[in-house]
């Protein structure tokens, strides 16, 4: 098992569905993504650059994109929390994940991330 697969292995049975499901969802959008743990949280790059990573919340799990405060047209559907940076999208659940907004965010995301370099 590589330390994603360890990380994700170590979490709540409640949330572990949610997180391989978040996990394959954001690897699979992009042949150029990779993934590995930095500041003991999964963390996923596109380019060779940080994109975006996953946090444990209470009930739930944030994925946070690291230029979240650059995408503008999408804001109201992020927490930013006063962050010069990094927008949160928290999911509470795999059941309540809204698939096409999780998408359609991290679409943005990535033409966001990949007009910056």
């Amino acid at each position: 098992m590589n330390p994603v697969e360890v990380y994700i292995d170590n979490q709540p049975e409640s949330h572990r569905a949610l997180w391989l499901h978040l996990r394959w969802f954001i690897l699979s959008r992009y042949d150029d993504v990779k993934e590995g743990i930095k500041y003991r949280i999964p963390f996923f790059m596109l380019k060779g650059k940080n994109w975006i990573y996953l946090n444990p919340r209470e009930g739930g799990i944030d994925v946070s994109f690291l230029n979240g405060t650059r995408m503008i047209d999408v804001q109201s559907h992020l927490r930013i929390d006063g962050r010069k940076n990094v927008g949160s999208y928290f999911v509470p659940s795999l059941e309540e994940l809204n698939q096409n907004e999780l998408e359609f965010l991290i679409d943005h995301s990535m033409h966001e991330h990949l007009g910056r370099f």
